[in-house]
């Protein structure tokens, strides 16, 4: 079991379970009715800065793309929809393996991950999800 926690919007849980990860979350502080993009970085989170996490974790070279997508990368976990008051509490469930991804970086975004559903080099390669929140 791993656990990463937010500078300000609350905690990631992970656990494998056989093939899969399990991944709880429970967030709290973000724009009301707002979905974010929700990614695992390449890179471990350093000196405060979430920015220095690197692209996704992508070590199959894929595109990016939504969790039930063949076309994927390992990071991509979709978004996160908060409620009226701000929060979002759910998990989900990742073909992945815990041990490769301790020591990456969990990166909320600003905007709503497009699952690289349009025709963009951005959406491509990171779902056009804006800035990095925390």
């Amino acid at each position: 079991m791993a656990v990463a926690t937010f500078k300000k919007q609350g905690t990631v849980n992970f656990m494998q379970k056989g093939t899969k990860c399990r991944i709880t979350y429970s967030l709290h502080d973000l724009e009301p009715e707002k979905k974010h993009g929700f990614h695992i970085h390449e890179k471990p989170f350093q000196n405060d800065d979430c920015n220095e996490a690197g692209s996704h974790y992508n070590p199959k070279g894929k595109k990016h793309g939504a969790l039930d997508s063949k076309e994927r990368h390992d990071g991509d976990l979709g978004n996160i929809e908060a409620d009226a008051e701000g929060r979002s509490y759910n998990k989900i469930y990742v073909q992945l393996n815990l041990n490769d991804i301790i020591g990456k970086t969990i990166v909320l975004h600003e905007q709503e991950d497009d699952l690289g559903k349009n025709n963009t080099n951005e959406s491509k390669t990171t779902g056009n999800a804006g800035e990095r929140i925390d």
